[in-house]
């Protein structure tokens, strides 16, 4: 194929903000977990497929194959109004748990 260009579960990107490795971001509707530590107007790379420890709102009571969203601050919530769609629980974590596994992009 003439078109290709890849498998899609990486994706390049450049932001205002420095990135760490593990960082959840969103890139429009498409979240991207960062796969190291880059500067501001730094060329990254992110993960665009997986399940990923990312840190929850701790009063969240999150249940197992929930929708959640990013928040704007990097946690994971299931607040959806003015939070971009993150994906699903891939696990059940409670009011006081602090992280919770989500499957990204699905």
């Amino acid at each position: 194929m003439k078109n290709y260009v890849q498998a899609g579960d990486t994706i390049s990107f450049s932001r205002s903000a420095a990135t760490k490795s593990g960082d959840a971001i969103a890139l429009g509707s498409v979240i991207a977990v960062s796969v190291g530590d880059f500067s501001a107007n730094v060329p990254g790379v992110g993960h665009t497929d997986g399940v990923y420890k990312l840190p929850k709102v701790a009063a969240d009571d999150i249940t197992q194959g929930a929708k959640v969203y990013l928040k704007s601050d990097g946690n994971i919530t299931t607040t959806d109004s003015g939070n971009t769609l993150a994906g699903y629980a891939w696990e059940a974590a409670g009011n006081g748990v602090e992280e919770v596994e989500v499957k990204i992009n699905a």
